[in-house]
């Protein structure tokens, strides 16, 4: 299941890239609309998942989430460095980008310590927890969901339903 997530989050990268030349705009307003795009959208992808699926299909979501937020976050980063203005972008701007990236440090810190078995602190827990609750709420209600974001989350509903198939 993650390699079909990542494919169809590549997939749709891709694709984006390729319209690059149609769409007849600046490179750092292509950042923008590539991240339109191609970001993942957790906020209406679990609460929608959990909804329509139940509990298995939450837990299913939220694995599929865990594979994309990085994934997705590498590749909005490269994306940045290479179009970004008069930059010119360049693999050394590429890779202290990822380098300095908080998402990237926060994903790996959090793999890590889970695959040493570092246990969670019940307290901690809790408190993630109740404030997990109130942001995907809260997000929605701020008008945080335009239609671009509908849209890119049905196209990668789709696009996943049709890799995982094959």
């Amino acid at each position: 299941m993650a390699m079909a997530t990542v494919a169809v989050a590549l997939t749709v990268a891709l694709l984006t890239v390729l319209a690059k030349p149609l769409l007849r705009i600046s490179d750092p307003a292509f950042t923008s609309v590539g991240q339109g795009v191609i970001r993942w959208y957790g906020f209406v992808f679990l609460p929608v998942a959990g909804a329509v699926f139940g509990e298995e299909g939450l837990g299913t979501a939220a694995v599929a989430f865990g594979v994309l937020a990085p994934a997705l976050n590498v590749v909005c980063l490269l994306a940045l460095a290479r179009w970004r203005a008069g930059q010119g972008g360049g693999w050394r701007l590429a890779l202290t980008s990822l380098a300095r990236n908080p998402i990237i440090w926060a994903c790996g810190t959090g793999a890590a310590l889970n695959l040493a078995g570092v246990p969670r602190p019940d307290l901690l827990m809790a408190t993630l927890d109740l404030m997990g609750l109130g942001a995907i709420a809260l997000g929605l209600m701020a008008g945080v969901v335009p239609l671009m974001t509908v849209v890119s989350a049905f196209t990668i509903l789709i696009l996943l339903a049709v890799f995982g198939y094959l």
